[in-house]
């Protein structure tokens, strides 16, 4: 059986923007270490990587999210991270910094790291997030994650648990 997958890519406008602005201003930073200016190291590094960062964001397969059939996968900066359908309890929209992102959290059962969940639940109200839209608003990415779910056979459920078979 041929197994479907869709390969979703973020927008680059992002990572261009804050790699041309940095690379703008990274040679302030450099004056400034010149002239012995108090903060020029701080302003040299930090543009120094974030300017790399938005580098490598915008190489090819740096990031992407797979959907499959057992789960999706998020790539972020080549790192890989799958996540089983099964593990998911619920998707949400949430504004954060004034952008809507999609964030999820988890089943009761799954076994993430306990602090990390209790951290980012005090932050966010959520345990989970996804890193980019994929070029999607985050309505539609929400909507398509919850049918890939769905079309994987799993139940919803609305007390955090998995239904027994």
């Amino acid at each position: 059986m041929h197994q479907e997958t869709v390969v979703l890519h973020p927008r680059i406008f992002k990572p261009l923007i804050l790699c041309l602005a940095s690379a703008i201003f990274f040679p302030g930073g450099l004056w400034m270490v010149k002239d012995n200016a108090p903060k020029g190291w701080f302003v040299t590094i930090f543009l120094g990587i974030v300017l790399l960062v938005s580098l490598l964001r915008l190489l090819p397969g740096a990031n992407s999210l797979t959907l499959t059939q057992s789960g999706f996968i998020m790539k972020s900066l080549f790192r890989s991270h799958f996540i089983a359908w099964e593990a998911v309890q619920s998707f949400q929209l949430v504004k954060l910094a004034g952008e809507d992102a999609v964030y999820f959290n988890y089943h009761a059962h799954h076994r993430l790291e306990l602090k990390a969940k209790q951290f980012n639940h005090l932050i966010t109200g959520n345990e989970a997030a996804l890193p980019d839209t994929y070029g999607l608003t985050a309505e539609n990415l929400r909507s398509l994650l919850e049918a890939w779910k769905m079309k994987s056979g799993i139940p919803k459920s609305h007390n955090g648990t998995i239904p027994e078979s």
